[in-house]
């Protein structure tokens, strides 16, 4: 399509009643593609099983405009934009669920309005609930109330921990005393809470019911093994956000609901990529570089050349004909036309010249870069010079290469 056509597709893109919103804007503020997005979340879980841990984050897609529920984040690269919370396996980098943050409507729906950091984690794992999986936050959403809640539904629990939560031993609160790298463990009812002295100044804390022993590596850093499974499965949405800043397809506009709808068109092509990488062919997943990108590539081409295929080509200009043949790598079909008789003394630019001249300084080329020639094709009856003519019966390439009365050019 043109590009016209494309903007003027972003312009009118809605995705529910524009004449209903108003209302339904009163209970949720994320009305205005609400439908769409919930349709697509349901999907996300349906054609991927996750592995035995999840993880459990939030991204910060970049946007400036006018929104009444824009966060602003200075920990993030982008630091305004729409928050969503995040669940994604830990080990594919498959994402499996998402959960926006929309402000407080005037008469807020319980069944979108989420809030508190337990409730949000436990409506992400929902699904996952009596399936024996571990849940890896950061500490954020942390607490041992949760942790103790997850228990109960089969659900492990790691994650980094503040010191300002309740039920943690003041003892595992200070680093004052203690030597460097060293750890210190405390057990209540299946939960562990694992203090490690970073530096004389620098405490970090672990909460986790996965672990049961005080297991500690033997380098120099004595890391517990608490912690380095947190750091090996705590990146999981990072590297998503990561990979989708990398290959793209958003775009400056000042609707946040096209902002959103990019963002699913992005998550439902790295989720494609994420399955087929992992299939039993791995056709795109066994390169070291560039296996996305390939798959990128072939999904586009595979969503445009059925809509090319249908395309008429009357009408059609040289350049757009040639586009469309290098995609389809093959000749489009013309009808045939009777060739305007030129008399053989009247000098012209050979027509296979000029075609490849299309592009990038095409007049220049055509008027300086093609020699006139006075040798004529014996089919198309058209100018062809010595380097895309046959010598048996003056023919040019073109017309030598199709069969006779296929009016193919």
């Amino acid at each position: 399509m043109t590009v016209n056509r494309f903007k003027h597709l972003l312009r009118v893109l809605r995705f529910d009643d524009r004449e209903t919103r108003e209302e339904r804007k009163k209970v949720d503020k994320f009305a205005a593609i609400r439908e769409l997005f919930e349709e697509f979340n349901k999907l996300l879980r349906v054609y991927f099983s996750p592995s035995e841990c999840v993880t459990v984050d939030e991204t910060l897609r970049s946007f400036r405009g006018r929104c009444g529920f824009i966060c602003y984040m200075p920990n993030k690269p982008c630091k305004y934009g729409i928050l969503i919370r995040d669940v994604a396996d830990a080990n594919s980098r498959y994402m499996l669920g998402m959960l926006p943050y929309t402000g407080k409507a005037d008469q807020p729906d319980p069944t979108f309005h989420i809030t508190g950091a337990a409730n949000i984690v436990k409506h992400l794992v929902e699904p996952y609930a009596n399936s024996g999986r571990n849940v890896t936050v950061d500490r954020l959403y942390t607490s041992v109330e949760l942790a103790e809640e997850l228990l109960q539904k089969n659900l492990t629990y790691v994650g980094t921990i503040m010191t300002n939560r309740c039920h943690l031993p003041e003892e595992a609160k200070s680093v004052v005393g203690r030597q460097e790298h060293s750890s210190q463990f405390y057990w209540s009812d299946g939960v562990m809470v694992m203090s490690y002295a970073k530096n004389k100044k620098k405490n970090v804390l672990l909460l986790s019911t996965q672990h049961c022993e005080p297991l500690i590596t033997a380098d120099q850093k004595k890391k517990p093994e608490v912690m380095i499974y947190y750091n090996q499965t705590k990146g999981g949405i990072d590297s998503i956000d990561q990979m989708l800043e990398t290959y793209t397809c958003r775009m400056s506009t000042r609707r946040w609901p096209v902002v959103v709808f990019l963002l699913m068109l992005d998550v439902a092509a790295l989720n494609g990529w994420v399955i087929l990488s992992q299939g039993p062919s791995a056709k795109f997943g066994d390169q070291k570089h560039g296996g996305r990108r390939a798959f990128l590539r072939e999904l586009g081409l595979s969503l445009i050349k059925p809509h090319m295929q249908l395309r008429p080509p009357e009408g059609m200009v040289a350049a757009t004909k040639m586009a469309v043949e290098t995609v389809l790598k093959t000749k489009l079909r013309q009808p045939d036309v009777t060739p305007r008789e030129v008399p053989d003394t009247v000098r012209a630019r050979c027509h296979v010249c000029v075609a490849e001249q299309h592009g990038a300084g095409y007049k220049k080329a055509r008027h300086r870069s093609v020699n006139k020639v006075k040798q004529r094709c014996s089919r198309c009856k058209r100018a062809v010079c010595q380097k895309h003519g046959k010598s048996a019966g003056i023919m040019c390439v073109p017309c030598s290469a199709a069969p006779a009365g296929t009016g193919l050019e």
